[in-house]
């Protein structure tokens, strides 16, 4: 038996996704094509700020900020050169190939090129300071890269399940420690 979240009507067309949710555009968009030949037109990938969420904004920020990665002082990935709004990069064209990518308050816009660079780029650096930095200075990334992402972003959101993650392997990892000491205790 199949059940649907939400009501369908007779004649509506049903969808299912390809990719996990958790994934952004460009990606997911570039995957889909990359693997099923395919351009989605479900409502989310119709939607450039899928449903609100700002899922794959970028903010435009024109300030510096101190480098996370390797302690230099460098521009923000993101941005926009033409104004002083607070706006967000969005895909012009979220469900098509390659759109270019556009400030939502300035209309100024950039390469698809450009922001899968940079996106790419942002996901390597990440994961190298995962590698290095101890579990307890994850947080501290977060609220770095809160200055380039909208908050929703899913580099930020897969930061998040990675934490999640970590502390919840941890504790299990303590209670197991914790069990073994009570049985230790026991005996002796």
């Amino acid at each position: 038996v199949v059940r649907a979240q939400t009501y369908i009507k007779k004649g509506q067309q049903i969808t299912t996704r390809y990719l996990p949710p958790w994934e952004g555009q460009p990606k997911r968009v570039d995957q889909l094509w990359k693997h099923w030949q395919f351009i989605c037109h479900c409502d989310r990938c119709k939607d450039p700020s899928e449903f609100g969420t700002y899922f794959s904004a970028i903010k435009y920020n024109n300030t510096y900020f101190w480098c996370i990665f390797c302690c230099c002082t460098f521009p923000h990935f993101f941005r926009c050169k033409k104004c002083n709004l607070n706006g967000y990069w969005l895909p012009m064209h979220s469900n098509k190939i390659a759109s270019p990518w556009i400030c939502d308050k300035c209309e100024r816009k950039v390469s698809h090129n450009e922001i899968e660079e940079k996106m790419t780029l942002l996901d390597d650096k990440i994961k190298e300071w995962m590698l290095k930095q101890p579990h307890e200075n994850w947080p501290e990334l977060l609220s770095k890269l809160n200055e380039d992402l909208h908050s929703n972003h899913y580099l930020i959101f897969g930061l998040k399940k990675k934490i999640v993650s970590t502390v919840s392997f941890l504790l299990r990892k303590m209670l197991a420690l914790k069990k073994v000491w009570a049985v230790i205790l026991f005996f002796s």
